[in-house]
């Protein structure tokens, strides 16, 4: 007889930890992509805790509708590190894999509880011990210190009283002992939890910061389970109950999804926690609490279904199209290869055969849920809790019809599903199984891995997603930005010139060919643009379009020195947000140039009261402090502009600039060659490197770098007079 190897919660903990590091620690420097930009970087509300809780106090609805508690530890993350993406993506990868082990615990505790065991030999004692085999009982016995002791028989498939044993492939003819005497349950219940963490469908939700609504939400989701069932499975607790409550409440604070909560409370009590039904009528009242918070927020959500603030669709479009996504999210889960950040959907208005295919598929997973209610429970629970999940994506109109955050908690049950199938083939080759298991678990942790690289830079992504969706816009909308930021001009105009021949009318895209043409100094084009889309509607409704439009329409005024026009665009992001550093330090700049000072060091001064979003403000924020006269400050700020957003090049060129302005030619050289790895064929990253150097006295070095930005160069490109100007003083 071997020796049961009991495994500690804290032990599965840690080996959870280990392979999520493994899996994501390339995501870690990942930087702010797409909802990131409006929802965190640009994002006041939590950047200041007077203005956050002035934000919740003006209506105490937002605590449930405005996911109040997601952007209260958005605010946490914010204090502790500022916009440094590092900060953010630790905890939301310690929110993951706290996630898979709750999902873990609730396993092990309820749905694969362990089964009674034969100790070793110990001294005398006899103890008798039953299992079922061929439809007797059979007793086995152990010598343990002179006394028999009897425990209960297995009879009927069930325990009598307490947690059914429910019939499945990893029953273990009932000793519950495995390979190497590991509990076949305990290693169920820790693969179903490690197919969860590592499935690669889950990196959007992961890497994506702003996406934390789904691990957060999903990970109070199932708290709230634990304690509801530790609360009340045995005897009622005053102490587990109540953070049940509180734990649903949370998870609503967080996504609006929370709330299929006490659906899925309701089937796993039904499944795994009441004897056959027979006690559940007794335990309705426990359920009734949850129920009562979701009537009472019925009004809102009901606001959701009837008056989608963000798309308004036919509801048959609707269904017809989800049908086919929620198949889609099946074969994404399956085969996990095609992940895409913004996938394109083609919508169904009719019950034609792409519609009535899933429709057949998912009414036959259904059915098979039921017929293997009384067969295999777990087979039976996971597809509904897949389904479950998916309940409000198929109730709620949103703008996009899919993404890969979405099926984050439902992925649970597919999880558990695949892990119960493949603890099925180890229990009965042991080989193959081994097999099976390690290329399914290694294959999932590469793949994520994989995933994460593709993160890692906003290029890569939209490129991507540009291969994967070519039809769609925003794409490219995206990658134009991206380029921007790059300083890569000509690729931006190229991206923004195809999206419009697609038919693009998306007021961003004009808005980052005019940034793009801006950048090349081509004035005149980049106002026209920007003119061209003054009367636009989105520009008006959409504050943040509003802020950036007017910005930028700044910038190209200042760029023309026509201050006054300049000031009057920035004033305009000023009724947007009032405490703009970048709109008060240009302002401030403008003064300046019109040589009136006094207005130049009030408005330099209220910028530096400002409260910073992004790296453009910490830049004007840093100007703003070395105006005044305040260097070390003015230094700090500039190393929180390039914290904030590592890979743009406009601000790294900007803060290298400020440096070499400044006497500091080995910082302005560190910048100037990360725009140079961050853009290889930028002749202005050269040009900067060449200049650094000269300063440095470093003439042969100079020179090298000033040929290469000439290689770059067109013929007749203006700056090749300045170039070789620069180039004469190495000699």
């Amino acid at each position: 007889m071997r020796q049961h190897i009991k495994i500690r919660k804290r032990t599965v903990f840690i080996f959870l930890t280990l392979i999520g590091l493994i899996a994501y620690f390339n995501s870690f420097t990942v930087p702010f992509h797409y909802d990131d930009l409006s929802f965190l970087r640009e994002n006041i509300s939590i950047k200041s805790f007077p203005l956050f809780f002035n934000w919740v106090t003006e209506s105490y609805s937002r605590i449930i509708t405005g996911r109040a508690f997601l952007l209260f530890t958005f605010y946490l993350n914010y204090l502790i590190n500022g916009l440094d993406t590092f900060g953010y993506h630790i905890v939301n990868l310690f929110i993951h894999i706290s996630t898979a082990f709750l999902f873990y615990l609730l396993l092990a505790k309820y749905v694969y509880p362990p089964s009674p065991q034969s100790p070793p030999l110990n001294g005398g004692e006899i103890r008798k011990e039953s299992a079922i085999e061929g439809g007797e009982i059979r007793k086995e016995s152990a010598i343990e210190g002179g006394e028999i002791r009897k425990e209960s028989a297995i009879e009927g498939g069930e325990t009598k009283g307490g947690t059914p044993n429910i019939p499945s492939p990893l029953a273990g003819e009932g000793k519950g002992e495995g390979y190497l005497g590991i509990n076949d349950k305990s290693a169920a219940a820790i693969l179903a939890a490690s197919l969860f963490l590592l499935h690669p469908i889950n990196t959007e939700s992961v890497t994506y910061i702003s996406s934390r609504s789904s691990i957060l939400s999903t990970f109070f989701m199932l708290a709230s389970m634990l304690c509801f069932f530790r609360g009340t499975s045995q005897k009622f607790n005053l102490l587990f109950y109540p953070l049940s409550i509180i734990f649903f409440i949370l998870g609503l604070s967080t996504k609006e999804s929370a709330i299929v909560t006490p659906i899925l409370i309701l089937f796993f009590d039904l499944y795994f926690i009441s004897d056959k039904n027979e006690n559940f009528r007794a335990r309705i009242k426990y359920h009734l609490p949850f129920w009562g918070i979701i009537a009472a927020g019925f009004f809102y959500y009901s606001g959701y279904i009837t008056r989608p603030a963000m798309s308004d669709r036919p509801w048959l479009t609707h269904i017809f199209t989800e049908l086919k996504v929620f198949i889609e999210y099946l074969k994404l889960l399956i085969l996990p290869f095609g992940l895409n950040i913004d996938h394109t959907v083609k919508v169904s208005t009719s019950f034609a055969l792409s519609v009535i295919v899933p429709f057949v598929i998912i009414l036959g997973l259904l059915l098979t849920a039921i017929f293997l209610k009384n067969r295999n429970r777990i087979l039976s629970f996971s597809i509904l809790w897949f389904f479950i999940n998916l309940i409000p994506f198929l109730t709620i109109r949103l703008e996009d019809y899919m993404a890969e955050r979405w099926v984050y908690t439902a992925s649970i049950g597919f999880s558990l599903f695949i892990g119960e199938l493949l603890l099925g083939l180890f229990l009965r080759h042991k080989r193959i199984g081994i097999f099976a298991i390690a290329c399914v678990v290694i294959s999932l942790g590469v793949l994520a891995h994989m995933r994460n690289e593709v993160y890692k830079d906003p290029v890569t992504l939209w490129k991507d997603a540009i291969q994967k969706s070519p039809e769609k816009i925003r794409p490219y909308t995206n990658l134009c930005a991206s380029y921007v930021e790059r300083q890569q001009m000509d690729k931006a105009i190229e991206i923004c010139k195809t999206a419009i021949k697609k038919g693009s009318k998306q007021t961003e895209t004009y808005i980052n060919l005019a940034t793009a043409y801006f950048f090349k100094k081509d004035m005149n084009n980049a106002e026209s643009i920007l003119l061209s889309i003054a009367d636009s509607r989105k520009i008006k409704n959409d504050k943040s379009l509003f802020e950036i439009y007017h910005y930028n329409l700044g910038s190209i005024y200042k760029d023309k020195k026509d201050y006054n026009k300049a000031i009057n665009e920035y004033r305009e992001v000023l009724k947007i947000r009032p405490q703009s550093p970048a709109a008060l330090g240009l302002i401030a700049e403008c003064y300046y140039r019109l040589d009136l000072k006094d207005k130049a060091e009030e408005y330099s001064y209220l910028a530096t009261k400002g409260i910073p979003q992004n790296g453009e403000d910490y830049l004007l924020l840093a100007k703003s402090f070395l105006y005044l006269g305040e260097n070390q400050k003015g230094i700090e700020s500039l190393n929180k502009a390039i914290i904030t957003d590592p890979l743009n090049g406009n601000i790294r060129y900007a803060v290298a600039m400020i440096f070499l302005e400044g006497g500091n030619p080995e910082a302005a050289y560190k910048h100037f060659s990360v725009m140079a790895k961050l853009s290889p064929n930028l002749a202005l990253s050269y040009t900067g490197m060449g200049k650094a150097t000269l300063a440095k006295g470093d003439l042969k070095e100079a020179r090298r770098h000033f040929n290469k930005a000439l290689s770059l160069l067109p013929s007749d490109s203006p700056e090749r007079k300045e170039v070789m100007e620069l180039l004469e003083k190495t000699k």
